[in-house]
């Protein structure tokens, strides 16, 4: 028997006619306090916001509640969701308020939750769910960020001040049917660093910003950007005073990143990722009517990449086949 955890072994044996001790050793390793990553699982068929979402057995409904429960945890380190197949629209009860008043909501929305502590999670689709989860093959089960032609598929952004960084992986999932419609206020999702201006239409798939985001074995397909008309831009406050002081807008909203826009330094690495069918629009220029609160808006908005934009910033562009 061992006489303590240090392992001296008290067995005696004759050896050249003595008696003496064998002692074994048994050699103890310092253990340092190690973060253990958190698991949560995702159903659209058999799942339920309500459930802590923790075992396969009892999943969430929504990504978005996933997310949340990962935030919420981003002290203990980085999470991993696993989803199962099936098809994942935007979630009202779990989506950010401010990030809807701002004209930035999607689907899956990332962002620092509180104080400093950089957030980290990776998200991964393509699981079998119900009774036996098994592995992921997206291949198989095709596992659906879907916008529903009103909201953006996934939006990452670190640039919420005093909060720490936020990083995204993204495996084995199509995006598709995201709307970058036209952000009315960027303040008010405390984005007060941020490089979007009022008006404009940004990242209909993805939208990234002052973000690290990885890509692996991904669809981004029909999705859009579509800037602001010059009848909506006028009616935002910021623009009033032009107005007051009889000071012309000239331009409607630019529409950037129909599929993907990585935007204000964000690290965009991308590997097995297939930009198809997607597009960009600028808004419509104003009346050409004296009497049309529009009038002197004489040009549409621009619109850059369809598939893919950078903007403001360097993004790293890893594209590996």
């Amino acid at each position: 028997m061992l006489s303590n955890i240090f392992g001296v072994r008290g067995d005696k044996k004759s050896v050249c006619g003595k008696s003496v001790r064998c002692a074994t050793r048994l050699h103890c390793l310092h253990l340092d306090d190690r973060i253990v990553p958190s698991t949560y699982y995702v159903d659209v068929n058999s799942g339920n916001d309500l459930n802590a979402g923790t075992v396969s057995s009892s999943p969430l409904k929504s990504i978005q509640a996933a997310v949340n429960l990962a935030l919420a945890a981003s002290a203990s380190g980085p999470s991993t969701i696993d989803v199962a197949k099936g098809d994942y629209q935007y979630t009202p009860s779990a989506a950010n308020a401010a990030f809807s008043t701002a004209g930035v909501s999607a689907v899956v929305e990332v962002y620092p939750y509180s104080g400093s502590t950089p957030v980290n999670i990776t998200i991964q689709g393509g699981f079998p769910g119900g009774d036996n989860w098994g592995a992921s093959d997206p291949s198989l089960n095709q596992t659906t960020i879907d916008g529903s032609n009103s909201y953006r598929g996934v939006f990452v952004t670190g640039d919420v001040p005093g909060a720490g960084s936020a990083s995204l992986t993204l495996n084995g999932f199509t995006v598709e049917n995201g709307l970058g419609g036209t952000i009315a206020n960027p303040a008010d999702a405390d984005l007060t660093n941020s490089v979007f201006d009022y008006g404009e239409g940004f990242g209909g798939g993805i939208l990234t910003d002052e973000s690290i985001v990885s890509l692996n074995n991904d669809v981004i397909e029909n999705n859009k950007a579509v800037g602001g008309n010059a009848d909506y831009i006028v009616t935002l406050p910021i623009y009033a005073k032009n107005l007051t002081n009889n000071t012309p807008i000239v331009q409607a909203g630019e529409g950037d990143g129909g599929g993907i826009a990585a935007m204000n330094a964000s690290n965009l690495t991308m590997n097995t990722v297939k930009i198809t069918s997607n597009q960009a629009y600028g808004g419509l220029a104003g009346s050409t009517d004296k009497n049309s609160p529009t009038y002197g808006i004489t040009a549409s908005g621009y619109a850059h990449g369809g598939g893919l934009f950078g903007g403001n910033s360097e993004p790293v562009w890893e594209v590996l086949f």
